[in-house]
């Protein structure tokens, strides 16, 4: 029996013997040990077939089954001495996000995708000096947003909360949105560009756009930013074998550390000029969009919230069609709604992909959902190699996970839509352009 084979089978072993002896001491003890020890069992065997078929920890099954598990079960891990599970919507919220569960994985592992052996690429002089254009030109609009518009004083000296209530009453906030997200799509761009011109300016704005995207996220406390401006160019360095896996995965384990209290310690160094000690806890992002979910049940079925009936999709589409629609997220419906002392102050707070499929058309809709998430990541993961524009969009997927939970469906398409996908088609459009010319 291969070496792999071994390592599977003894630890789904050791993870059922686990999961009954949970559930033994959950039925006498804490019933929060039920969840857990189930969620435990569903992400170890995950992460362990993955290893298995693919011989790697970092796919995208990996991530995905990972944070599930901590958007599922923050709530019970933090709230153990509490009986939580055994509340009927926390029940029926955690079916509905192992429903998402098995729907992503069956989607992602089973669905037959037929393979193209003809390879799809964007390359060129000429592509690399547009992707370079775009790019400058971008950074001097984001350096005039943040200095000129928003003001360094207030992005040093606010609170996030208070710079939101800035940005949202500003004229193309959609705009300036959006090209901070086209900076997050130019620096594995312009790598893969670079790897096959060597033009040398495609190097030098990749370092100044990753420095750029780094500091401006650390500046501004996000740790999701962080994350889209360090993990995509992360993951191509090592799929060319420029990084040392055991060397990033150091840095992995001591980030995570870091991030895990990010925002409470960047905001003790900008704002009292003082570094607090790091604290191991679980990040209030984990908890809100379980209790959401729990909430909007609740409420769908004692009447105080109204079935969607897949409205709340259809302007999805209608605002990606037409992006200057007006349409009020659900996650700024909800916080307006039920947390008006947070809407008040700029602040915002996250909101849940089960919740809004489940408003829609309940459990169905929470599987097809995650079913034709799960198909999309498959597709783009079998074609990655043959496909330069799969391959960036698998780049970008990489840190987009987390919203697969906590965003609603227009925040987790109308931008990837109008400034990574449509960019991309564009500069594969000018390649073929240039290749016809030169014929």
């Amino acid at each position: 029996m291969p070496y792999r084979s071994h390592i599977r089978v003894i630890v789904i072993v050791l993870t059922i013997m686990g999961f009954c002896a949970a559930l033994f001491v959950g039925m006498i003890i804490n019933t929060n040990i039920i969840g857990i020890a189930l969620s435990l069992f569903l992400v170890t065997n995950v992460i362990v077939r993955e290893y298995v078929v693919k011989g790697n920890w970092l796919t995208m099954g990996t991530i995905f089954s990972v944070l599930w598990f901590l958007y599922t079960n923050a709530n019970l891990v933090n709230n153990y001495n509490n009986e939580l599970f055994l509340s009927q919507y926390n029940i029926k919220a955690f079916i509905g996000y192992c429903l998402a569960f098995i729907a992503f994985m069956g989607a992602y592992w089973f669905f037959p995708v037929k393979l193209s052996h003809k390879y799809l690429r964007i390359n060129g002089r000429t592509v690399t000096k547009v992707v370079v254009f775009c790019s400058v030109l971008s950074l001097v609009i984001m350096v005039y947003y943040y200095l000129r518009v928003l003001g360094i004083h207030n992005i040093l000296s606010l609170s996030r909360a208070s710079r939101s209530l800035i940005v949202s009453n500003m004229r193309f906030t959609f705009l300036f949105a959006g090209i901070r997200d086209f900076l997050y799509l130019v620096p594995p761009t312009l790598y893969l560009l670079y790897s096959r011109t060597q033009y040398t300016p495609a190097k030098i704005m990749v370092i100044i756009t990753v420095v750029f995207n780094v500091s401006m996220a650390l500046l501004t406390i996000d740790r999701s930013n962080l994350l889209f401006a360090t993990l995509p160019i992360g993951y191509l360095l090592i799929k060319d074998r420029r990084v040392n896996k055991f060397v990033l995965l150091s840095i992995v384990i001591i980030a995570f550390v870091l991030l895990v209290d990010f925002k409470s310690t960047m905001s003790s160094l900008i704002n009292q000029r003082r570094l607090v000690p790091v604290r191991i806890n679980i990040p209030e992002e984990f908890l809100g969009s379980f209790q959401i979910t729990a909430h909007i049940m609740k409420g769908l079925e004692t009447g105080e919230i109204e079935f969607a009936f897949g409205k709340t999709y259809l302007d999805t589409i209608k605002t990606t069609v037409f992006p200057l629609t007006d349409v009020e997220p659900l996650s700024i419906w909800y916080v307006r709604t039920y947390r008006y002392d947070v809407y008040s102050r700029g602040g915002g707070l996250a909101f849940s992909s089960v919740a809004e499929a489940y408003m829609n058309l309940g459990f169905i809709a929470v599987f097809l959902y995650f079913f034709l998430i799960g198909l999309f990541v498959r597709l783009l993961e079998k074609r990655k190699d043959t496909n330069d524009l799969a391959l960036i969009m698998y780049s970008l997927i990489f840190p987009l996970t987390y919203k697969f939970f906590r965003s609603e469906a227009y925040s987790l398409i109308k931008t990837g839509v109008w400034f990574w996908v449509l960019p991309l088609f564009l500069f594969y459009v000018l390649y073929q352009m240039t290749m016809q010319r030169a014929r």
